[in-house]
């Protein structure tokens, strides 16, 4: 009997322990989920709450730090800091931080090594990438500066506007140049970002127009973004020659089989998005697309054919659209045209214009027949005048038409091709 309520005790015993195991791992958790949970509201209280809690303390260092401390306030941050390492040391998160302290009370030395160490420990430590990136700059150290602005631009792509407005200036530099062409060369997200930030900035495009035609000379593909971007910027600011340079001499061979005075005239190749080349208007009430074709020929059998399709939905629409720039000498040219039209409605006529776009001066118009037409071929001469008309382009549009549903547009609009040809 004794026996049986000794072992009735140790069970009761150990049944009590286990609850005040279970009851100690439970507040622990908790707590831990609290302080977690405090994190971006509250880090010093998530702090106190869980004093193991790193994210809290870097949260909590990183927001005192945004602020330029007085020296007092640098060494309560710096032991808050220490005490971090202490507890996590290769967290290189802490170093960075403690970096920036040093920094703040002018220890510059020291300050770097800790950046050094914090990027042994995690090569990616965003505060000491970006710390190291300025040091790197200041010291000349511009081929070190390039290689550090590449790892930024692969892994912390939202810190890039640290980098962006050393470009001009770090680029300026041979080694520096040569280093970031090779880096950015294979690199498609960071190359669009080098880009992004050299095209935004005028003291930069003469830098962005070389990068773009060295990276084509080594045969890079994948560039007709940073092409189309560079070259919408410099018609902007006006420098017209330039970006109509960067357009053709950037063209594959497949593109410069299409050039002339109007590029891809007959819509073989899809559109490449630069401004020289036929752009499809996105608007309600109707729809522009690359098409293939068939059409009846005098013969019985059909002809296919590459068209650029304008379809309106039944609807009022109110539209102008450019469809492509163009660069053309002052002098006497021939527009040629072939349209064709099914089941077109339209209570204004559509017209097709080539027009100087700093003057607003229309210089040949074409208005196209409502109804069912097959191949309807055009012909007009126009001069391009020697002032004010260095860039021109082709306009699509319907008038200034009120959008009732009494004016109502239906059908399709065809075009087989549009060229132009020097003299009359």
């Amino acid at each position: 009997m004794s026996t049986t309520a000794s072992n009735s005790q140790t069970t009761r015993s150990r049944s009590w322990l286990l609850f005040l195991l279970s009851l100690v791992v439970a507040i622990v958790v908790l707590i831990n989920a609290i302080s977690r949970f405090l994190i971006p509201i509250n880090p010093a209280l998530a702090l106190m709450i869980n004093p193991l809690n790193s994210d809290a303390r870097i949260e909590l260092l990183t927001f005192n730090l945004s602020e330029e401390p007085v020296p007092a306030r640098v060494e309560e941050l710096e032991q808050l800091a220490i005490e971090g390492i202490a507890l996590e040391p290769m967290d290189a998160r802490f170093y960075s931080l403690l970096g920036i302290m040093r920094e703040r009370v002018e220890k510059i030395d020291a300050a770097q090594d800790l950046y050094l160490h914090a990027l042994e420990l995690l090569p990616t430590e965003i505060q000491a990438l970006t710390r190291r990136f300025v040091f790197d700059y200041n010291n000349a150290n511009y081929t070190e500066a390039i290689i550090i602005a590449d790892k930024i631009s692969r892994r912390w792509r939202q810190h890039w506007n640290v980098i962006a407005p050393y470009l001009p200036y770090l680029l300026d530099n041979e080694n520096a140049y040569q280093e970031a062409l090779e880096r950015f060369s294979s690199q498609n997200n960071g190359r669009q970002l080098l880009m992004s930030s050299l095209v935004s900035k005028l003291n930069s495009l003469d830098l962005a127009y070389r990068m773009i035609m060295d990276w084509h000379k080594l045969g890079e593909s994948d560039l007709r973004a940073s092409i189309n971007k560079l070259s919408a910027k410099l018609v902007a600011v006006g420098q017209v020659t330039k970006a109509y340079q960067l357009f053709r001499l950037t063209l594959n061979d497949t593109e410069e089989k299409e050039v002339g005075y109007i590029f891809n005239p007959n819509f073989d190749l899809k559109p490449n998005g630069n401004l020289f080349d036929w752009k499809i208007a996105k608007q309600s009430g109707m729809s522009m697309a690359f098409k293939n074709m068939l059409f009846r020929s005098n013969s019985s059998a059909p002809i296919s054919d590459s068209v650029l399709e304008t379809l309106f939905l039944n609807s009022p629409v109110r539209f102008s659209a450019v469809l492509q720039k163009l660069m053309l000498p002052s002098s006497n040219f021939t527009l040629n045209l072939t349209y064709s039209t099914r089941d077109l409605v339209t209570p204004k006529p559509i017209k097709l214009v080539i027009e100087c776009p700093k003057s607003r001066k229309i210089l040949a118009v074409v208005r196209f027949l409502a109804g069912d037409i097959t191949g309807k071929k055009l012909q007009l001469s126009f001069n391009v005048p020697v002032t004010n008309c260095d860039l021109q382009q082709i306009r699509i549009f319907n008038g200034n038409i009120v959008e009732s549903w009494k004016n109502r547009y239906s059908g399709s609009l065809l075009l087989h091709n549009v060229s132009i040809k020097l003299g009359r």
